[in-house]
């Protein structure tokens, strides 16, 4: 079975994307064990989408997100869409630090399981 998993980050953490999916599947997380597609809107949208209703409708048809979460993830006004529709959608959230200096998570997301991945990038 695929599952459809939406990454949320952002685009200053770019770079930390593939590493850290690696680190997370050699972590064990069963969720990420199955082959997973992750979306990207930024890369997908077209010439005059609107990125917003596309980061939408990826959310919606998404089994749930991950989120990497940094200082740029907390400035991001995209990444804060997109954790504010995966709560009102109410998505399964993963929240991902990648170190310990990451900065405390919204309140909504307060109580939301979370793994702090160090030295994401190998």
């Amino acid at each position: 079975m695929t599952q459809k998993v939406f990454f949320s980050y952002a685009q200053q953490d770019k770079h930390l994307v593939e590493p850290t999916l690696k680190k997370l599947s050699q972590a064990g997380i069963s969720e990420l064990e199955i082959t997973s597609e992750t979306d990207d809107p930024v890369q997908l949208a077209q010439a005059g989408e609107n990125l917003r209703t596309m980061i939408l409708d990826h959310v919606k048809s998404a089994s749930q997100v991950v989120v990497l979460w940094s200082e740029h993830a907390a400035n991001s006004q995209y990444v804060q869409y997109e954790l504010g529709l995966a709560d009102a959608l109410d998505k399964p959230i993963i929240v991902v630090k990648t170190n310990r200096s990451a900065p405390q998570l919204p309140s909504n997301l307060a109580e939301t399981a979370f793994l702090e991945l160090d030295n994401v990038v190998s």
